[in-house]
């Protein structure tokens, strides 16, 4: 030996010399084909794909670390309040407008992922028609239950990707629905 250290042998490999001589070799004993075999089925299995839910749609998942740009446009200080809240903690950048001349100033300047719009506000038509005319595959949440007043302004207002969820929802419920616009755009 010229006083190298020399690593003893792993258990499951036969140590043999290697062309030079001097240093040992690991060589492994097990059948690696035959665990190449086993691998390649296992991987085949999860290479399968995943089953489709209840509802046969599959969930949409964005790109890691992505945090859509939202508008909020809702009148209602106290629900305008949560939502920008909620939004804040999954930290999504985000502007809060109420009215239709503060939305246009708003699209000047800045650029949005999504908006959010309370359904139940008069203004209904007027900020879907602002928005369509801004960029008409924005996605829209609508804040509110899906009547025929909230279905027919997105309908007029030619609204592509849009989703209604319930005044209350949760923020991971309006981003699940953002989401499911925003990942496709």
């Amino acid at each position: 030996m010229t006083g190298k250290p020399v690593r003893p042998p792993v258990p499951g490999s036969s140590p043999e010399l290697d062309s030079g001589g001097d240093r040992p070799t690991i060589r492994p004993t097990f059948d690696v084909e035959g665990y190449a075999r086993e691998s390649d089925s296992k991987l085949r299995a999860l290479d399968a794909p995943a089953p489709a839910t209840d509802s046969g749609a599959r969930r949409r998942v964005p790109r890691p670390g992505f945090r859509p740009a939202v508008l909020v446009v809702d009148a209602d200080v106290l629900g305008r309040a949560a939502i920008v809240r909620g939004l804040l903690r999954a930290q999504c950048p985000v502007t809060a407008v109420t009215s239709l001349p503060d939305l246009d100033e708003a699209f000047g300047q800045e650029s949005y992922e999504a908006v959010i719009v309370n359904g139940e506000s008069m203004d209904l038509q007027p900020i879907l028609d602002t928005v369509v005319a801004v960029d008409a595959a924005l996605p829209v949440v609508v804040l509110g239950s899906e009547d025929p007043r909230v279905t027919g302004a997105l309908a007029e207002a030619n609204v592509v990707r849009w989703s209604v969820c319930d005044r209350g929802a949760p923020t991971e419920e309006l981003l699940e629905a953002i989401y499911a616009h925003v990942v496709d755009r």
